[in-house]
């Protein structure tokens, strides 16, 4: 294979990266970008979206506290998980 052959197979194989880079981005062909890709700026820089739950679970709240009412998944493999399963645990909740 001479040199060309070579850097244009190069440059192929980097023009279907940057394509599927793309794609990751734009969350594929919908556009959607819910991946981390889409959440960056002009210059590279990630800037994360503000969080759509915002409300709290409280006493005359929107979301009152009842015993049975809200379930919660926690995947041991998380490294956060253990977070979640000490403040159910302080907090009386893991009944």
């Amino acid at each position: 294979m001479s040199k060309i052959d070579s850097s244009t197979a190069e440059i192929a194989a980097l023009k279907q990266e940057l394509a599927m880079l793309k794609r990751l981005k734009t969350g594929g062909p919908q556009g959607t970008g819910k991946g981390a890709l889409a959440q960056v700026d002009t210059k590279g820089k990630f800037v994360r979206k503000e969080s759509t739950f915002r409300d709290e679970i409280k006493k005359g709240g929107k979301y009152p506290p009842e015993s049975g009412r809200y379930v919660l998944y926690v995947s041991y493999a998380c490294p956060w998980a253990s977070r979640c399963l000490a403040v159910l645990h302080l907090k009386n909740l893991d009944n």
